[in-house]
């Protein structure tokens, strides 16, 4: 007789719980991320590096990104133009760090953005190998005036060895010693090295037939 109350009341805790929760479910937090990069030694590239969803819309961002290897280096970074006013790249005096600043006064991002690129970062090699290139702090400020709670993903910067080059001597045909080191005759057809048989030029058959013509000769004069 005593259960009848307990199952009523769990179906009415259960229905407050539904009320309250989201209708699309519990929506992770924006994530700010930084593009993968490939580059040839000495060679350089740009990295994106972009907010994934903007829920509130963006108001301004300070973001600080550093590099956790030598193998390359940060020599810049550029805005879109929908950003201002915005602030000039701060880089570190070793290259490895940059602070990137921006306001977004004409509202361009608004509420339910998704995809929003902040910058791009010039990134320049500086030896072989990989390095990641991280958010070492974060402030984004959305349009109602509050701090945006951020996720962040880094990138990997992958430094290539340089791939080597033929040099003349590889180019080179193999030559044949039997020869005295000249290349082998080809033939014009195509079918590979033409070889010749005998250790004359090629005149083996006027030699014998002069010889029996002399000995013709001599013949009768005896």
């Amino acid at each position: 007789m005593t259960t009848r109350p307990l199952v009523l009341a769990c179906v009415v805790v259960l229905a407050a719980c539904l009320a309250v929760a989201p209708a699309g479910g519990v929506q992770s937090e924006p994530t700010l991320t930084i593009a993968d990069a490939t580059l040839e030694p000495d060679g350089s590239t740009t990295v994106r590096v972009a907010l994934d969803s903007a829920p509130n819309g963006l108001a301004g961002f300070e973001v600080r990104l550093a590099l956790r290897s030598g193998v390359a280096t940060v020599g810049g970074a550029e805005y879109p133009d929908r950003f201002r006013p915005t602030t000039d790249p701060d880089v570190g005096p070793d290259g490895r760090e940059i602070t990137i600043e921006a306001a977004d006064l004409e509202s361009a991002v608004g509420p339910g953005t998704t995809n929003v690129t902040l910058a791009t970062v010039t990134v320049e090699a500086n030896g072989t190998g990989t390095a990641l290139l991280a958010v070492e702090a974060a402030q984004i400020d959305d349009d109602d005036g509050g701090r945006v709670d951020l996720g962040t993903a880094a990138g990997t910067i992958a430094v290539d060895a340089p791939t080597a080059t033929p040099t003349e001597t590889d180019r080179r045909p193999t030559t044949d010693a039997a020869s005295g080191g000249e290349p082998p005759e080809t033939d014009a057809s195509g079918g590979g090295a033409v070889t010749t048989t005998g250790t004359g030029p090629g005149f083996g058959g006027l030699a014998a037939a002069l010889a029996l013509a002399i000995a013709a000769l001599l013949g009768r004069r005896c």
